[in-house]
């Protein structure tokens, strides 16, 4: 008879494996959007997790009893999340500067559903996510992301999560990159429009008869829609620079 007596031994570490992994499924870009079924999210954790726990040289010793096992689960799925939230701050940054953009054509009172972030967005910041999702899968942005939170297995043995000393430190530094590539991908618009605006009020100080209000809508929104499609070559370099840094810094964390 086929003995499961072995394999038991291992349940406690694959349900350890299964929540460092689901928490990336909770926060990452893609990976935790809606429109993926919650079934397919779970699957795809436990093969990942599978995957995982064969690798691994031996069982992690059981917990004691079932509260500690539910707190050491709750330790390793933070890891997972706090990798996905890191990676998904770089795509809050091409959203802002998409409203920013759009405030500036005159154009964000048009307002769509973003699926990628569950909110209300203008197109402006919805093309930029859309743009700025395709950039990181192009440079294989998925996969380091992927990769790091298999290494964190060797770096963070399962129910030796700790909070890390320069948590906040590393939080801020990742927040203040995403808004310094914000800047980046919004200030060729910002200031195209800040010129087109001081030359709309130099023409209607020369010349009165001309009304400037009916034809600046449509100059200002032309203007920014070249600009922007002159600088999406710009969008890659700025991207995956931005990608290395913030791995790094998740990489210190662990």
């Amino acid at each position: 008879m086929f003995d499961l007596a072995p394999y038991f031994v291992w349940a406690p570490t694959l349900m350890l494996v299964i929540a460092r992994v689901s928490g990336i499924f909770m926060t990452a870009p893609l990976l935790s959007n809606s429109w993926i079924p919650t079934t397919v999210k779970a699957l795809l954790s436990i093969v990942v997790g599978l995957a995982v726990t064969a690798r691994l040289a031996a069982p992690v010793a059981p917990p004691a009893d079932w509260a500690a096992l539910v707190m050491g689960m709750g330790g390793e799925l933070l890891i997972g999340a706090t990798i996905g939230f890191a990676t998904n701050l770089l795509f809050g940054a091409m959203e802002m500067a998409g409203e920013q953009i759009g405030q500036q054509m005159g154009i964000s009172l048009a307002e769509v559903f973003n699926p990628l972030s569950e909110t209300n967005t203008n197109v402006v910041g919805q093309l930029l996510n859309l743009t700025g999702l395709a950039i990181f899968l192009l440079i294989g942005g998925h996969r380091t992301m992927l990769g790091g939170l298999l290494d964190t297995f060797h770096s963070v043995p399962l129910l030796k999560v700790t909070l890390p000393a320069g948590l906040m430190d590393v939080m801020v530094a990742l927040m203040t990159a995403a808004l310094v590539l914000s800047m980046k991908v919004a200030a060729p618009v910002l200031v195209v429009m800040l010129l087109v605006s001081m030359a709309m009020g130099l023409i209607q100080r020369t010349m009165p008869q001309l009304n400037i209000l009916s034809v600046g809508f449509q100059v200002r929104a032309a203007v920014a829609a070249g600009v922007l499609a002159l600088g999406v070559a710009a969008l890659g370099p700025l991207i995956q620079q931005a990608w290395s840094g913030a791995s790094e810094l998740i990489a210190s964390l662990f």
